[in-house]
């Protein structure tokens, strides 16, 4: 089975400053609306049409450690938070 994690190197790949995300995200909530994460070095990775979540990367397909079976699609919405 090909990998289908959402790493992108370049362009997609750009990072929220620090004083923009105080109207991002925490973990464990849906960010489909905010489009970005508090937590840094996550992003929010789209799951279905209703949730989306901010993880630190995202495989296409059922992820072992969500609280359900649904399988995620893994698009994100939304650039990488700065972190260390």
């Amino acid at each position: 089975q090909q990998s289908s994690r959402q790493h992108p190197p370049g362009v997609d790949n750009i990072i929220l400053e620090d004083s923009r995300t105080s109207k991002c995200t925490p973990e464990g909530q849906n960010c489909t609306a905010s489009k970005c994460c508090k937590t840094p070095g996550f992003r929010c990775f789209k799951k279905s049409d209703q949730w989306a979540a901010c993880k630190p990367w995202c495989e296409k397909g059922p992820d072992p450690y969500d609280w359900d079976a649904v399988p995620w699609e893994c698009s994100p919405l939304g650039p990488f938070t700065k972190g260390k």
